[in-house]
């Protein structure tokens, strides 16, 4: 979630990061987009932020607009219409390579 990304920020300002790319999450908000704009000076795209359940379509419209009336370039949202994802056809090939175990229970931030 947000505090884990903050934690990261305290020890590393990943001022060097040039793309940030989460799908499908309902654990990150705008305050991570925020830590993410204010430290990363070299970031030139934050991906996917339409499937950030935390984020809504006023934030999306909100941010385009500060970064169009500020001249930020930043990629924001793939420019191709694609009915399946990269990240989807990532997931679809590694569950076909590697089968579940029984010991995870799928959360990682407890």
């Amino acid at each position: 979630d947000d505090s884990l990304l903050d934690k990261v920020f305290i020890e590393n300002k990943l001022q060097y990061l040039e793309s940030f790319e989460v799908r499908k999450t309902d654990r990150l908000s705008m305050a991570t987009v925020s830590n993410l704009l204010l430290n990363c000076d070299n970031l030139r795209s934050i991906m996917d932020l339409t499937a950030w359940t935390k984020i809504t379509e006023e934030d999306l419209v909100d941010l385009k607009e500060h970064m169009h009336d500020n001249n930020i370039d930043m990629k924001l949202e793939d420019s191709l219409d694609r009915t399946v994802s990269l990240y989807e056809i990532c997931q679809t090939q590694l569950k076909e390579k590697y089968q579940p175990v029984d010991w995870f229970d799928g959360d990682w931030f407890d």
